[in-house]
């Protein structure tokens, strides 16, 4: 090997000088970029496109059979269109039952309330009256009516009974009051004919027999007067029960009535209500569209199909509504995250280079972590609306979005040093 000429010995060596140089001119640049330039720091979030409002699910509280199916999936709906209906058969029977019944205990209380006050006719509810001329109507209207005349003739055919022994007890007063009189007659004669028989025994003109037969009589007398007075109060108290007895049918009647009225008040309380959910039901029947929007997966396929209680029918989306995105927080990055923070998005689904990154604000944040049942990973949901300057673009529920939630301005060197001082800090606190 030729040794190297003075020459190419002095350029080398400028050379390597030169890029020693030039090295370190850019490494200390660099350095002072790096300890010196700020850059926006951001806390990445994925997710997906999302209707303000939610996706409306369609369901049913009571399920039932399905009779018609109007819509399809990807068919615009109105607010209040119809979307199904169910059979009415079995909530038109149920409503039928319960109006039916509702109708007697309405009558029955009508005659009950005749009864208690003493009229002479029964007032129905106007409800009944305006739908007399309904067979069903009408014959319950008449089973009261007949109800109402027969116990009011049975009350009064009954007191008819006690006045008339009233009557005849009466009588039979008036004729022991006229027995009396004689029998008093009687023995004011006998009086007068003892006291003659004692005023003879004592100058013994009459034997003592004579005395004492008109001190029988006169006695015996005296007894039969005694009876037919008691026979005359004891009539008199016959009376006055019978007189009772007559307060008391009306009495009876009153605590009859008052009982009756109170369990059918009950009674037409519960029915009225249970009226009401059947008939609230049998308008159920009709499945309405409660938003407008559009018809996603649609889950009835089948007329006469089963519709289970609180089963989705199908799903509306939103057609209005703005659309915003929610997107998944890693628990690590959530002390950076805070309501009303600025964010920009990206939408992969786009083309990258044709689509602008959107701005949007963070608008809430779920206050504790939430489990995917299926993932079984922890995160914290938050929800990012976008500038109006975004709701131009042709966004679908659904998409997935990249959302970069704005942190505070870093130098690009705490950037680069960041892991290695967390890894010293670890290492210094780990014993």
């Amino acid at each position: 090997m030729s040794e190297m000429s003075p020459e190419r010995l002095v350029r080398s060596i400028r050379m390597n000088i030169g890029l020693s140089l030039t090295v370190s001119g850019l490494l200390i640049a660099g350095g002072g970029l790096a300890a010196t330039v700020e850059i926006a720091g951001a806390v990445m979030a994925t997710g997906n496109v999302v209707v303000n409002s939610e996706v409306k699910k369609v369901q049913h509280p009571v399920g039932g059979t399905i009779s018609e199916i109007r819509v399809a999936n990807g068919q615009r709906v109105q607010a209040g269109e119809l979307l199904a209906r169910l059979e009415p058969t079995l909530a038109q029977a149920n409503l039928a039952i319960i109006s039916a019944a509702l109708d007697e205990v309405l009558a029955k209380r009508a005659r009950l309330l005749a009864e208690r006050d003493g009229l002479t006719e029964i007032v129905f509810d106007s409800e009944l009256v305006t739908r007399d001329r309904d067979q069903n109507t009408k014959d319950v209207l008449n089973a009261e009516l007949r109800a109402f005349n027969l116990r009011h003739d049975a009350r009064q055919g009954e007191k008819a009974q006690l006045e008339e022994r009233i009557v005849q007890l009466d009588e039979q007063v008036k004729g022991l009051e006229q027995q009396a009189e004689a029998m008093e007659t009687q023995v004011s004669l006998a009086s007068r004919d003892l006291e003659l028989a004692q005023k003879m025994f004592k100058q013994q003109l009459v034997q003592y027999t004579r005395l004492n037969g008109a001190e029988r009589e006169k006695a015996d007398l005296d007894g039969q007067l005694a009876g037919i007075r008691a026979s005359i109060a004891q009539t008199r108290a016959r009376i006055s029960e019978t007189k009772l007895e007559i307060f008391q049918i009306d009495q009876k009647l009153r605590g009859e009535v008052a009982r009756e009225l109170t369990e059918v008040s009950a009674s037409i309380s519960e029915l009225r209500e249970r009226k009401l959910s059947a008939e609230d039901q049998l308008r159920r029947l009709d499945i309405r569209a409660p938003q407008d929007g559009t018809i996603h997966q649609l889950a009835i396929h089948t007329i006469g199909g089963v519709v289970t209680p609180q089963e989705i029918l199908m799903l509306i989306v939103p057609q209005s509504d703005l659309l915003v995105a929610d997107v998944r927080i890693a628990p690590a990055d959530i002390d950076q995250v805070t309501i009303g923070q600025g964010a920009f998005l990206r939408f992969p689904a786009f083309n990258q280079r044709l689509t602008p990154e959107l701005n949007g604000t963070v608008e809430r944040v779920s206050p504790d972590l939430i489990t995917d049942t299926q993932t079984r990973t922890s995160y914290y949901a938050a929800r990012v609306t976008l500038d109006p300057e975004g709701q131009h673009l042709a966004l679908k529920p659904g998409m997935p979005v990249e959302a970069f939630l704005r942190t505070s301005d870093r130098t690009v060197g705490s950037y680069l040093t960041k892991p290695m001082t967390d890894f010293f800090t670890r290492a210094f606190r780990s014993e």
